[in-house]
């Protein structure tokens, strides 16, 4: 049994990492269990904790481990814990969680993917920098990379 701190959800569903709020005051919510069928446009923070099924334009997203979008997703900066499933492009920074599935064409300007992360889909990064400095990933059949090997590292006397 957990503790009698511990937040137990009935339904089983995932909550927002301890720490992390996920829609702060001003964000554009749309809550667990709610489907948006549409297009939606928001000017600032969009948190997505249900299921949006239609193109999305935003500043800011953020998608909660129980989010989905289906469908084009446009923003500045995205910071996804559930599931994109179509063409994403994210003009500044991308940060995909642990949690978060992706699958469909990605362009961003950065990314940071943590371990566990699944992607299936094109990734470009680099998108808006030289031509030099841009960078495509088939991710489809990327192999994971072999441990790194650690030298000892000897004190200096």
């Amino acid at each position: 049994m957990g503790s009698a701190n511990e937040q137990l959800d009935p339904k089983g569903e995932q909550r927002a990492p301890k720490g992390e709020q996920l829609a702060p005051k001003g964000a554009t919510y749309i809550g667990l269990g709610t489907v948006f069928k549409g297009e939606i446009s928001v000017p600032e923070l969009l948190v997505v904790e249900g299921t949006v099924e239609g193109d999305v334009q935003t500043h800011a997203l953020r998608v909660g481990p129980n989010g989905a979008i289906k469908g084009k997703v446009f923003a500045n900066n995205a910071v996804i814990h559930g599931t994109l499933s179509e063409d994403a492009e994210i003009a500044d920074f991308l940060l995909l969680r642990s949690t978060c599935r992706v699958e469909g064409h990605v362009k961003c300007g950065e990314v940071q993917v943590e371990r566990g992360a699944a992607i299936k889909g094109d990734f470009w990064t680099g998108v808006g920098k030289s031509a030099a400095s841009q960078a495509e990933v088939n991710v489809n059949n990327i192999e994971p990379f072999p441990p790194a090997t650690r030298q000892k590292v000897k004190a200096a006397e």
